[in-house]
């Protein structure tokens, strides 16, 4: 039989088909990819919008709260009241003047009033100006304050500075002596605001609202050029940034939106850089402005462009393969063909065959990708539980900052003035702070015991690096309660596979519970020895200190989560319980004896690794 020889024509013109048909899913995976860059800057950016104006609220929400926290112990202070009522005001500045000092630096008040009641509606005082006085005072949260005879606070504009304000009624033995008002100016709002979210800021104020003449003598002061004609409508009043092209208010003017809003995205010098505006209000509702920021989001944009990057070399590099082996499997399926032609039968029996195979291989296939998407899911889930976690932590978090601050500040305030407070009062405001200490260290140890990366990568690690970085954050610690500290490790690396973090952490809660245990013996030597190493194909952690020892208990209720010996001093019980879930995790023991020194021994045996 003369067998037939195939069509090469027919031939290239099927090869030529399937690298037509690759290029065409490269250039739309090019065109795909594109778009979604796109759309993940403009999601991406649009976040950090978002998260600016909550860094700007929460930021002025907790100033705000300390401003009302200091002036409500202000205005109990009987011996200040007597010196205001005399009318001596170098005696009541020379009073109030290391409170103020104090204030200032730990809190950023710039402002400190002595306000004389609405029948007279004058300064008294000025703590940061004590030569200027007399003049009437027309605030808007002074005038409330007057209205409604309580504590009024809120953003409010001036003739030529913008500040956050409280306004508190003064009243002494049930009489009203007048009002003390606290505040913050912007340009130190705008500095920590600027530290805490990484962004330039400018305060950009309708000229109607300023005085001309005030704002002249303010900038001649200050040593600044007057920027008053700048612009017709609008005028930069405070900036964090010395970079004039950076802020442009030409530029800025043209296009001011009533709302939040995301300007442009420019580049300059290589950096992308955000433009976009925050709506300002004062404290009776009305729009005086807007806070413009600049931010640098060449992270965001090298990102996007490596994650493209990378995609497109995979997808190229798939396609690749996947058109060379169609063009390979295409000429094998044509000697195929002329093989059996003769033997039709055993053709169809070869080809069912592979049919077979492929459908088995592409049911596998399914499989796993479906399994894929169920950890993925799973996974989503217990991302979405960290991250509530976290954020009811955060909210939690507030409050507790502004009773801390209030109880501190009376409890200073005690102790730095001959009027003393009752020694009953007084407990109970350390009771307060004690307790918000203690509230705080159960929210961290609880969002470090819910919270912490499972998903880091098992590894190969070295215990000796992961106890020298342990001693980093523990270190100060040590030093503070006068700790002796000694490492005992081997001259090779003592290996085990886990996730570096993890094991960090064990070591960190073993040192932070010999320090508490350290703390409490009364001891006047005390040290902590650590000993790494290997023994019988095990990686051994041990733990010495001279503190005062173990209760006797089994161990399962010592590494219970909130089992704690130390719970009167503030212990929470998740350290032991932490320790406990990472050596199970990477299949290790722990045990504790006794030692001849009277303190606490822990060992504990990971599954060593070859170095």
């Amino acid at each position: 039989m003369i067998k037939k020889k195939g069509n090469p024509l027919k031939l290239n013109k099927a090869v030529s088909m399937i690298v037509l048909i690759a290029l065409i899913n490269l250039v739309g995976v090019f065109i795909f990819l594109n778009i979604s860059k796109r759309s993940n800057i403009k999601f991406m950016t649009g976040n950090i919008l978002v998260r600016l104006e909550k860094n700007f609220e929460d930021y002025e929400t907790n100033m705000t709260k300390t401003l009302e926290s200091s002036i409500d112990v202000m205005v109990r202070d009987e011996k200040m009241a007597e010196i205001f009522l005399t009318g001596d005001r170098e005696a009541l500045y020379n009073y109030s003047k290391e409170l103020f000092d104090h204030t200032k630096a730990k809190n950023y008040f710039t402002h400190w009033y002595f306000l004389n009641t609405e029948e007279e509606g004058t300064c008294f005082l000025r703590m940061h100006n004590r030569k200027l006085y007399g003049d009437k005072i027309t605030r808007y949260t002074y005038m409330r304050s007057i209205k409604t005879k309580e504590l009024y606070s809120g953003k409010e504009l001036g003739k030529t500075a913008f500040a956050i304000r409280a306004v508190h009624p003064w009243y002494y033995k049930g009489n009203l002596i007048g009002y003390i008002e606290l505040g913050i100016e912007i340009n130190s709002f705008f500095e920590n605001l600027k530290k805490n979210f990484d962004a330039e800021l400018g305060l950009i104020i309708e000229k109607s609202f300023l005085d001309r003449s005030k704002w002249r003598s303010v900038r001649k002061e200050k040593g600044l050029s007057d920027n008053w004609h700048d612009h017709k409508k609008y005028l930069l009043i405070e900036k964090t940034t010395s970079d004039e092209d950076l802020i442009d208010l030409s530029e800025i003017s043209k296009n001011i939106p009533a709302e939040k809003k995301i300007l442009s995205i420019s580049k300059k010098n290589g950096a992308h850089l955000m433009h976009g505006v925050l709506p300002l209000y004062d404290a009776s509702g009305k729009k005086v402005g807007i806070v413009y920021f600049l931010k640098d989001v060449s992270d965001v944009f090298r990102k996007l462009s490596d994650q493209s990057s990378i995609l497109m070399i995979i997808i190229f590099f798939f396609l690749s393969i996947l058109t060379f082996f169609m063009i390979y499997f295409h000429k094998h399926a044509e000697g195929q063909l002329r093989r059996y032609r003769e033997n039709l039968e055993e053709m169809i029996e070869e080809r069912t065959r592979e049919v077979k195979q492929e459908f088995n291989a592409r049911l596998e296939a399914e499989e796993s990708q479906m399994m894929a998407v169920k950890l993925a899911e799973k996974s989503s889930k217990m991302a979405s539980l960290g991250v509530m976690a976290a954020g009811i932590a955060h909210e939690i978090n507030q409050p507790l900052n502004a009773i801390k601050i209030s109880a501190d500040s009376a409890i200073y305030k005690n102790e730095n003035d001959s009027v003393k407070l009752d020694e009953n009062y007084l407990n109970k405001l350390k009771n307060i702070s004690d307790g918000v200490d203690r509230i705080t260290e159960i929210i961290t140890n609880m969002r470090n015991f819910w919270i912490l990366p499972e998903d880091n990568q098992s590894k190969s690690v070295d215990i000796n690096v992961a106890v020298e970085d342990a001693l980093k954050l523990v270190r100060s610690q040590l030093k503070s309660h006068g700790i002796r500290f000694h490492h005992e490790k081997s001259s090779q690396p003592v290996k085990v596979r886990c996730a570096l973090v993890h094991l960090e952490q064990i070591i960190v809660n073993l040192l932070t519970n010999a320090i508490n245990s350290l703390s409490s013996s009364g001891k006047g030597d005390k040290f902590i020895n650590i000993v790494t190493g290997m023994n019988r194909n095990k990686a051994v952690i041990k733990v010495v200190d001279n503190g005062i020892g173990l209760p006797d208990i089994g161990m399962d209720e010592l590494m219970d989560s909130f089992y704690s010996t130390g719970k009167s001093k503030g212990g929470t019980g998740l350290g032991l319980a932490i320790i406990s879930h990472y050596v199970k995790k990477y299949k290790g023991n722990i045990k504790t004896e006794k030692n001849k020194y009277g303190g606490a021994t822990f060992i504990i045996e990971f599954p060593g690794i070859d170095t």
